[in-house]
């Protein structure tokens, strides 16, 4: 990805110059520059040529238009891992009114429905979430059934609505399900799966059932390692607290000392 951005930066440049623009080309060219940062988990910096891209796209082509959706798509995501989730929230709302215009409840939306639950979740609106969530597992479960993986997410969606607000034995068996399907579909090292993991071992813990939450913990710290914090960081939380909490509940202070010494050190504060 770095290696093509000079190449991109002066493609824009020469098209920048162009006495008659082509919006559609200029659109293009923007959105390709600003995937290669946020692949490179650079938001600040993908973050405006999203924008300007979009602005291009809107001029180019409809709203409706599969590119335009795939931008808006796009800026959305960026926004949401630069943790900008009141913009996030306007975006992806956007993109299921959009996707339900052209089919009502259909899979195009199922994406733009769980990033429209990671924003209300972070942003504390849990009434919100709630019923954006009561969306998602309706039409993911019609859509792919209980054994399909946008089922799955919505389970940890559900999940994580009842974590919030301290319903912890409401919340075990949806984790539990969820990581079924989960395990099966991603790598050991996915977001998801590492994050599903720790709040099930917080949730037994906080619920009396100590005896099968070590192992469970010790898998999530060992792949969360594989995890950018910053992926952590804008979707459910980090992980990081719940092998802390677990130590502490079992009166492992020096342990639990240890873990939250180094956790400081990730935040980058003063234990």
């Amino acid at each position: 990805q770095a290696e093509a951005q000079p190449v991109l930066r002066h493609a824009l440049a020469i098209e920048r110059r162009q006495p008659v623009r082509d919006h559609g080309a200029l659109a293009e060219t923007l959105d390709t520059l600003s995937f290669s940062y946020a692949s490179e988990a650079k938001p600040r910096l993908a973050e405006p040529l999203a924008e300007e891209a979009l602005k291009h796209a809107r001029i180019a082509w409809s709203e409706q238009d599969p590119r335009s959706l795939r931008l808006l798509n796009e800026i959305g995501a960026i926004k949401l891992e630069a943790r900008n989730y009141v913009a996030a929230e306007e975006i992806f709302r956007r993109l299921i009114q959009l996707d339900d215009q052209q089919q009502p409840g259909g899979i195009d939306s199922i994406a733009p429905q769980v990033n429209l639950c990671i924003c209300l979740f972070n942003e504390g609106k849990l009434a919100e979430m709630e019923k954006a969530v009561d969306r998602l597992q309706s039409d993911t479960h019609r859509l792919v059934g209980e054994h399909g993986l946008p089922f799955a997410l919505s389970l940890v969606a559900r999940g994580c609505l009842d974590f919030a607000r301290g319903e912890y034995e409401a919340a075990i068996p949806l984790f539990r399900q969820s990581l079924g399907t989960l395990t099966a579909n991603y790598p050991p090292g996915q977001t998801t799966v590492v994050q599903s993991r720790a709040l099930l071992g917080l949730c037994l813990t906080r619920t009396g059932h100590a005896v099968e939450v070590e192992p469970l913990l010790r898998k999530a710290l060992a792949d969360g390692t594989k995890v950018q914090p910053l992926c952590f960081a804008h979707t459910y939380g980090n992980m990081k607290p719940a092998p802390v909490e677990f130590t502490l509940a079992q009166t492992r202070t020096a342990e639990a000392a240890t873990r939250l010494t180094a956790w400081c050190m990730d935040l980058q504060v003063e234990p």
